[in-house]
């Protein structure tokens, strides 16, 4: 995304756009693959990369393994098994209201309704 600014702190000057898919990987020279940074910022970011500290991939990895080492619960709440034992009633009955309704009466989500059916 070309900017008047740089995307990372707002710097109006030294501007430059950085390919997030290099060229040389086949990265497209298009709004999507590119971002405006300043020189500073641009410098950094490249250093990051060039020793390793910034890879998303390891990031998430590390993030998830602190979470769980501090007790949190990865993943999509558990639905309340008697809401869960509703919802399949609801499901079940004859001429039954349509999944976006049922969600609706139960106040959650379409998809929950429908991994209900399926489950």
């Amino acid at each position: 995304m070309k900017l008047p600014f740089c995307a990372a702190c707002l710097a109006k000057e030294d501007l430059q756009h950085h390919h997030l898919v290099t060229r040389a990987e086949g990265g497209k020279e298009n709004e999507a693959n590119v971002i405006t940074l300043c020189t500073s910022c641009h410098d950094k970011l490249h250093e990051r990369q060039a020793k390793g500290t910034y890879n998303h991939s390891k990031n998430v990895r590390a993030g998830l393994r602190r979470a769980v080492s501090e007790g949190k619960r990865l993943g999509r709440p558990r639905l309340d098994p008697k809401l869960e034992k509703r919802i399949r009633e609801a499901l079940a009955a004859p001429g039954r209201p349509g999944v976006r309704e049922i969600a609706k009466q139960f106040g959650v989500a379409v998809n929950t309704v429908q991994r209900v059916s399926h489950a």
